[in-house]
């Protein structure tokens, strides 16, 4: 997703395109929009500006539009961002000149000194609008930077236990190292249970570009709140977001069991407009979607990564909306299920390229979307989903070892990669809740998965787990 640059007239519009090489940058002149060859007014403008500008602007870096009140109107409409570069008022003189240099039709140099005065004031008046105001011999070309950072600056939020903190640290590293070199980023872990060592490890990775912070949450707002026994508190977290950040029009929430593979921009400049979240249709929405009862047209996210409106949650009041029912319901995904209930007509669908699953065989299951696999050709959010993790001993074939491990060795964590590297390959041992794992020169002698105890991959004994066997059908119960 491009930035729209509401340009005045003479301000370098169409030189920083044609001299702009490392960017793609589309400048649309709007009079072959708004009049026909003989002058005349074409009756559907901005209307079919606007339309053009919304269908180029994922296709380029900078879209260049005019700042005529109407097109800057519908920008606002539309809930576009934008911004607007234009002169200081005092430049009157300066900008006549440029107009006649560049042999500006003598109509429309009177045009614009008689009204000169009219036409920066109105910029001016614009509330709640990035505004750039150039100085005398300045162009667009010199406020590329600025302008870069005004809108390449996001906010990040993490809910980790102190159990992920290793995967925070891998998580963090993959944002720092696929970000843009014009991007700021604030990431805010919330966290009530961080030991001080490893606060202080997550805290070594904070950049002059990218600041880490952590912040505490009262686990009492969420004491009432249905709660399974293999969850953490830690998973309501991001449901207060909205007010633990009341500074904030927007953040964006991430599961730690990610890896972030590209730049986060076009995913932070999706247009939330009435919408109070945008995320990745889950892999087994059908399934939820039937489980919860929500039509069969409705929508189901996975809550992993997430663009979350927050003025949208205060006026709406969703916090407290998703807090009734998950005192009221037992929902097998908790918070995730709340949040889809809860906001079933305010979720925007994004591409799938922005939680990806990490097992292709996941995304083929039943009640799956297949098409979700072609995202794994290239994705930017990889969700490491499923107890076969790839820091997992254990965990056979996994599809991003590699840069799991290549972020990890970027951390303070770094030295598990070699007792990862002696449990994989030499010996390793678990006997935790009653579950046995035995793994000996890369070889799984016994092991135990979903009620079975396998040995040499054979099964032994027991039988399947009827809890997973009951995954994705149990209804929500209510309390």
């Amino acid at each position: 997703m491009g930035i729209i640059i509401s340009g005045f007239s003479a301000v370098g519009k169409s030189k920083f395109a044609t001299d702009c090489k490392n960017l793609k940058v589309l400048d649309l002149d709007s009079n072959e929009f708004s009049r026909f060859s003989n002058g005349e007014k074409k009756p559907n403008f901005p209307e079919n500006y606007l339309k053009v500008i919304k269908e180029k602007l994922p296709q380029f870096d900078y879209v260049l539009v005019s700042t005529q009140p109407e097109v800057i109107d519908r920008l606002i409409t539309n809930g576009l961002p934008f911004i607007i570069v234009a002169p200081k008022i005092d430049l009157k003189n300066e900008f006549i000149s440029r107009y006649k240099k560049r042999r500006s039709p003598k109509a429309f140099i009177e045009f614009i000194d008689k009204n000169w005065d009219n036409f920066i004031n109105q910029i001016q008046s614009y509330k709640h609008i990035h505004k750039i105001y150039l100085k005398s011999g300045e162009y667009l070309s010199d406020k590329i930077n600025e302008i870069g950072k005004i809108f390449n600056q996001f906010t990040i939020a993490l809910t980790p236990n102190d159990l992920y903190a290793q995967h925070t640290a891998v998580c963090i590293t993959s944002i720092k190292s696929n970000k843009k070199k014009d991007e700021f980023i604030k990431i805010y872990i919330i966290t009530n249970d961080f030991s001080a060592e490893n606060k202080q490890k997550i805290l070594s990775l904070s950049a002059g570009d990218v600041q880490i912070e952590f912040k505490s949450i009262s686990d009492s707002l969420f004491r009432d709140f249905y709660l399974r026994s293999r969850f953490p508190i830690n998973v309501f977290y991001r449901l207060y977001l909205c007010y633990l950040f009341p500074e904030y029009k927007k953040i964006i929430y991430l599961d730690v069991d990610m890896l972030v593979m590209k730049s986060l921009s076009p995913f932070w400049r999706t247009n939330l407009k009435n919408f109070a979240i945008a995320g990745v249709k889950a892999r087994n929405y059908k399934v939820c979607l039937e489980r919860l009862e929500i039509r069969k047209n409705g929508k189901y996210v996975n809550a992993g990564a997430l663009l979350m409106n927050l003025d949208f949650w205060r006026k709406n009041k969703l916090f407290e909306k998703c807090s009734k029912f998950l005192i009221e319901n037992k929902p097998l995904y908790l918070d995730q299920d709340a949040l889809n209930i809860v906001m079933q007509n305010q979720i925007k669908y994004v591409s799938s390229v922005w939680n990806t699953s990490s097992f292709p065989e996941v995304l083929t299951a039943p009640g799956g979307y297949p098409q979700m696999f072609k995202a794994l050709d290239n994705p930017s959010i990889v969700h490491l989903i499923t107890s076969q993790k790839p820091w997992n001993p254990t965990t056979n074939g996994h599809l991003h070892r590699k840069e799991y491990f290549k972020y990890l060795r970027m951390t303070p964590y770094k030295s598990y990669f070699y007792k990862y590297l002696f449990n994989r390959y030499i010996f390793f041992f678990s006997f935790k809740n009653e579950k046995i794992f035995l793994r000996i020169l890369g070889l799984n002698i016994l092991y135990f998965l979903r009620g079975i105890t396998y040995l040499f991959g054979f099964p032994i004994c027991g039988e399947v787990d009827e809890n997973w066997k009951r995954l994705n059908k149990q209804k929500v119960i209510k309390k």
